[in-house]
């Protein structure tokens, strides 16, 4: 199984937002350049499925930063749109993600959510994927064993 790191995601989602020309940010918001988009990874659920397996829920918002501080709703929602489109997959919302041995996996991006709050536009959604958990235990399969039997007659 392929397995992805939230670092993966993060990489995938900047790759994705950089196509609209506008810069991304994620570690420290208190230093941006108007326009851009902050990546903020809001939740992120681990459970225990099964043997080497796990069930990984991780829900983003991505707010977008208008020019000005006293925010235009149009130009708002419209970045979200943008944003929106940008993931779009034949006819899915799909995140193509590709880990550090350049393995892919398509994960698709559910519960999508647009809205302005303080005058910042929020593109909240949810990925769901099951992944590899642990290191299964590495060990030599038996070879043939060739067994010689005596006769004893009585």
């Amino acid at each position: 199984m392929i397995k992805i790191k939230y670092l993966d995601i993060r990489r995938s989602l900047t790759s994705v937002i950089s196509k609209l020309g506008i810069d991304i940010f994620y570690e420290n918001i208190t230093e941006i350049n108007r326009p851009c988009f902050y990546i903020e990874l809001v939740d992120y659920l681990k459970e225990f499925d099964s043997n080497y397996r796990e069930l990984k829920q991780l829900d983003f918002d991505i707010i977008y930063f208008p020019r000005d501080k006293e925010g235009n709703n149009s130009e708002t929602i419209e970045a979200l749109e943008e944003l929106d489109n940008n993931f779009e997959v034949e006819g899915n919302k799909i995140l193509v993600v590709t880990n550090k041995q350049g393995e892919k996996r398509f994960l698709l991006i559910k519960d999508v959510r647009m809205h302005i709050v303080d005058n910042r536009g929020h593109y909240e959604f949810s990925i769901d994927l099951y992944d590899g958990y642990g290191k299964p235990i590495d060990y030599e399969l038996m070879q043939e064993l060739h067994l010689n039997f005596n006769k004893e007659e009585k």
